[in-house]
């Protein structure tokens, strides 16, 4: 059997179909659902449920797709789930548990620095009536200042990442000076600390990771 979490063609098919042809879009997206049941993967049925609320305009599979994610490796999807369900519950007036669940998906996506995700949970979370957390420092850095910072976190010294970038020494400790200032450290392990961790939510990258209009 096709593992539906490797190949996710079916809800990437349902969210495509949604707009224009809804009734097959929930044909699909049921069919995708009961793939991943069958296959038994957290992470695939997860998403499946994830996308069959989005077609169906449900929220009850957004609650399972939320308790099958939440102890698994699948961080950005897990992430996705409980941003959809935050606003499911804002749209149906469950305010405290809207809260709540948009509470934890803010300080996930501060620890994935999925910025644009972010914007949306912060913005429904406000509409709750509780006022979202600055984001955090390190989210704010380019992506080659992270680069560089992440490598000096992990040991690397300013001569071994000039050397395996295309940087020169020089630009590599004005960058390391900057990341300093920046994130407000001055150790290594204080960057370590400092810096988001976004292999851990490297499903956020995947076209089908945001089934949901905000």
């Amino acid at each position: 059997m096709t593992n539906p979490a490797v190949f996710p063609w079916r809800g990437e098919l349902a969210l495509a179909l949604r707009r224009s042809a809804p009734a097959e879009a929930r044909e699909v997206a049921g069919t995708a659902r009961d793939q991943a049941d069958r296959f038994g993967d957290p992470v695939a049925r997860g998403h499946a449920l994830r996308v069959l609320a989005a077609v169906t305009d449900d929220p009850e599979p957004l609650v399972e797709s939320v308790r099958l994610l939440r102890d698994g490796p699948g961080r950005g999807h897990y992430l996705r789930s409980l941003a959809d369900l935050g606003r499911a519950q804002v749209r149906s007036g469950h305010t405290a548990d809207a809260r709540r669940t948009l509470a934890e998906a803010l300080a996930l996506a501060d620890e994935c620095g999925a910025l644009a995700l972010r914007e949306v949970v912060a913005r429904h979370l406000a509409a709750t009536g509780v006022t979202p957390s600055a984001p955090p420092r390190a989210n704010s850095l380019p992506p080659h200042l992270v680069r560089v910072a992440r490598l000096t976190a992990e040991g690397r010294s300013e001569a071994e990442i000039a050397h395996g970038t295309v940087l020169g020494l020089d630009e590599v400790r004005a960058l390391v000076r900057e990341a300093h200032t920046r994130l407000a450290t001055t150790t290594r392990a204080e960057l370590r600390t400092a810096l988001p961790h976004p292999p851990a939510c490297r499903t956020l990258t995947s076209r089908v990771s945001n089934p949901q209009v905000p």
